[in-house]
C-alpha cells in the first residue's frame, strides 16, 4: 500500500511538472495535512501535493522501521 502511495505521489508530481510546462493557470489556495499553500499555477499546486505526500509516507515508513528495532 505504501509503495502504491509513493507511485501515486510521484505520478501526481510529474503531472504537475507537465501542467507547468503547458502554462496552466488558476488561483489555488488550500490546506493539506496542516500545510497551507497558495499559488497562481495549478501545476505548482500538484507538485506541492505530491511532495507533501512523499514526505508523509517517508516519515511513516521510517517510524515503522524504528519501531521494529529491539
Amino acid at each position: 500500500m505504501i509503495i502504491l502511495g509513493f507511485i501515486a505521489a510521484v505520478v501526481l508530481a510529474f503531472f504537475g511538472v507537465w501542467l507547468v510546462s503547458l502554462g496552466s493557470t488558476g488561483d489555488t489556495k488550500f490546506s493539506f495535512f496542516g500545510q497551507t499553500f497558495e499559488s497562481a499555477n495549478v501545476g505548482i499546486a500538484a507538485i506541492f501535493i505530491g511532495g507533501v505526500t512523499i514526505v508523509l509516507l517517508a516519515r511513516a515508513v521510517l517510524k515503522t522501521i524504528r519501531s521494529l528495532k529491539p
